[in-house]
């Protein structure tokens, strides 16, 4: 994997310019910039299609505080604890304990729900919702038996979440869900060291030095600058762009 480090090498050899140079131009502190300008520009044509992953449930059961931040979720006895005559447990408050959930993708029936930081837009893809069928008269009629625990992946529809934003969402429903979105393949940082890894496709990460040297080159060398560009537009233009996400299924409207 390519790291931070081969990138600015990237980017210098692009520039072609001396060191002094560079440097007198404050260039190098701008390059984290610039990429991820580059990142959005490349995003605009070949997004990170993801899934969002989250549970929803009704409440939080309680959770042990171990010191030091450190958290786990409660046992049946610990929970019972007065009914089964034990001593009470350290259990955390409720703000660590809505902290803890929520950093494992694990949030409250009804709220809204904001997404990842790497989110750009949802995707016009297939959500779907992990349910566990029970025996019941409905099911029966459905041909749905119940084998075991087992959640079966079924299309979620309107009546198990809602979009409440640009950015946010809103279940309606408990249980487990995958919600497709586009999202950025890294965010680069201004105290990212060489050895930082980048995990992305080669094909954009090659890009990302073209587009900082353009922008860079700006500044005192306009000519060359558009020269960059113009190699980032026609290599922008040939990268591929993998979705192996799964279309939406068509409902039919007739019975």
């Amino acid at each position: 994997m390519l790291t931070y480090g081969y990138i600015v090498e990237a980017i210098q050899a692009h520039l072609d310019l001396d060191e002094q140079e560079t440097l007198s131009m404050n260039l190098p502190t701008r390059y984290h910039v610039f990429a991820n300008e580059a990142m959005h520009a490349i995003c605009a044509v070949k997004p990170k299609y993801e899934y969002f992953k989250t549970n929803i449930v009704e409440e939080y059961l309680p959770i042990i505080s171990l010191g030091d931040n450190v958290f786990r979720a409660a046992t049946e006895d610990e929970i019972n604890w007065e009914i089964r005559g034990l001593t009470e447990p350290n259990f955390a408050d409720q703000t660590d304990t809505i902290k803890w959930y929520e950093s494992q993708n694990i949030y409250i029936l009804g709220n809204k729900i904001k997404m990842p930081s790497d989110f750009i837009a949802f995707a016009n893809k297939q959500a779907w919702a992990f349910v566990v069928y029970t025996n019941n008269s409905e099911n029966f009629v459905n041909g749905i038996a119940l084998v075991d625990s087992t959640p079966t992946r079924v299309a979620a529809t309107n009546a198990m979440f809602m979009y409440t934003g640009s950015n946010t969402l809103t279940f309606l429903q408990e249980g487990e869900y995958w919600i497709p979105y586009k999202g950025t393949w890294f965010r680069f940082v201004s105290n990212a060291s060489n050895d930082t890894e980048i995990d992305m496709p080669v094909d954009i990460l090659s890009l990302i030095p073209v587009y900082v040297a353009s922008q860079c080159l700006q500044i005192d060398h306009a000519q060359k600058a558009n020269a960059k560009r113009a190699e980032f537009e026609l290599a922008l233009s040939r990268i591929s762009n993998t979705d192996f996400l799964d279309n939406q299924l068509i409902t039919p409207s007739f019975k």
